[in-house]
């Protein structure tokens, strides 16, 4: 939804985007990725500009999905006073939950180049589970802060827990975790964390987490599946912040790096939720001794094509009898 109105004297703009599904009693299981999406772009003087996209999942028992993508995009052309995006993606279960296929991804955009005041992104993901979470696919929180002002803010966080109810492990298969927070130009804050706890175990088959920071001039960048935290400053009282906190109570904690065979005798493997929205192969050229029989593929048959391998069928004129 779309709104406009006056906060401070200040014209306000902005997009609000939500879904929220809440099983007070059962799970939860959505067949298809779900996408949350708010845009605002605003050409007006003095105006303020907000987007906030929100996705929020709950059960009692089990939350299972294919993927999740929350995107907000605060946008001010004009001689706009901020901008300000927020995208939350949230699942929480107190059994399991389930990401099957396509991963998580949440971006915050605020970008207000004439802005009179600083901008402020962030792109949250919680994923909190009673007992065990599964994840496929990667998953990545964006927030980027951009305006010709000073004191920009971007946060980008990612926090996925298991075992809340006192049992239960965390795996994640081809999936590589990323937390983005930029913000520029001067004295500017960025603070890019990933946490993973479990009560039992936790296994990672993909790269080690980043958290990577940037303020102003001064980065922060780590790579790594222990627990660390780094920060930064530079000119301008710019600030970068980043951690990586990975902890089990009880269990153990395994990484597993994919290299490119690896990975493809995963994506070989029979799944019940095949993939069949690639856009890389939707037809193959057909040929048989050099004619054209046309394509195989989703693309279909054009019109006409391949009636030059077309074939009767097979005539059988007496059953078959056994010796």
């Amino acid at each position: 939804t779309g709104f406009a109105k006056s906060e401070g004297g200040s014209p306000l703009f902005g997009a609000n985007a939500e879904l929220r599904i809440d099983a007070s009693s059962g799970d939860v299981s959505v067949a298809k990725p779900a996408k949350v999406s708010a845009e605002a772009n605003v050409a007006a003087n003095e105006a303020v500009v907000e987007a906030i996209a929100n996705l929020a999942i709950e059960a009692s028992e089990d939350v299972t999905l294919p993927g999740a993508i929350v995107l907000a995009d605060a946008i001010a052309s004009g001689h706009a006073n901020y901008a300000n995006a927020l995208a939350v993606l949230q699942l929480s279960a107190d059994g399991d939950v389930d990401v099957s296929h396509s991963g998580l991804f949440a971006q915050a955009n605020a970008n207000a180049p004439l802005a009179s005041s600083y901008d402020t992104a962030d792109a949250i993901i919680n994923v909190f589970a009673g007992h065990d979470v599964f994840v496929a696919g990667n998953v990545d929180a964006i927030a980027v802060s951009l305006s010709n002002h000073s004191g920009n803010f971007a946060n980008a966080l990612i926090n996925i827990e298991a075992g809340a109810s006192g049992s239960g492990s965390l795996t994640m298969i081809i999936s590589n975790i990323e937390a983005l927070a930029l913000a520029d130009p001067m004295n500017d804050h960025a603070l890019a964390g990933v946490t993973l706890n479990a009560e039992d175990n936790i296994l990672v088959v993909g790269e080690d987490p980043i958290a990577d920071a940037f303020a102003g001039t001064v980065g922060a960048f780590l790579q790594t599946h222990f627990t660390t935290n780094l920060k930064h400053s530079g000119a301008s009282s710019s600030v970068a912040s980043a951690f990586i906190h990975i902890r089990s109570v009880d269990g153990t904690i395994t990484f597993v790096p994919l290299n490119n065979d690896q990975e493809g005798a995963l994506r070989a493997l029979a799944s019940d939720q095949p993939n069949t929205n690639s856009g890389s192969l939707t037809a193959i050229k057909l040929l048989i001794n050099d004619l054209d029989c046309g394509v195989l593929g989703s693309a279909g048959t054009p019109q006409g094509q391949g009636e030059a391998c077309a074939k009767t069928a097979f005539d059988i004129g007496e059953a078959d009898t056994g010796p």
